[in-house]
């Protein structure tokens, strides 16, 4: 692993600390020529992991590649990687939500008033 690439980890395992997302797990994917990882990020499903990647452009500026289920696996690139690991952490959210709406609708069902549902999700 290269300084550049530790960088990165670091960097996005911060991020990720200050957004509060817990049991996630950063793999290095760098090969010679790229500094990349990869970040798992557990759901009710299994697995979301997202492929970001430190890209140079021509005027020397550092972009972050990302790919992403989120972003039906199609490149996308962002200036920052503070801007990047958010993108990521919501399109995480919004799985998890999408994946609670029938859990959600069933709770409803069953009479419970809006504070018993936010105590059921631990909101």
């Amino acid at each position: 692993m290269n300084t550049q690439t530790t960088i990165l980890i670091k960097r996005t395992i911060e991020i990720l600390n200050e957004l509060g997302v817990k049991n996630f797990e950063i793999k290095d994917c760098s090969t010679p020529n790229t500094n990349a990882i990869s970040i798992k990020l557990p759901t009710s499903e299994g697995v979301i992991q997202d492929y970001i990647e430190a890209t140079s452009q021509e005027n020397g500026k550092i972009k972050y590649l990302v790919r992403s289920k989120a972003f039906d696996f199609k490149d996308k690139y962002f200036d920052d990687l503070e801007e990047a690991v958010k993108n990521i952490v919501a399109a995480y959210i919004i799985t998890i939500l999408m994946n609670m709406k029938s859990e959600i609708r069933l709770v409803e069902k069953l009479g419970r008033t809006s504070a018993q549902i936010k105590h059921y999700l631990c909101l």
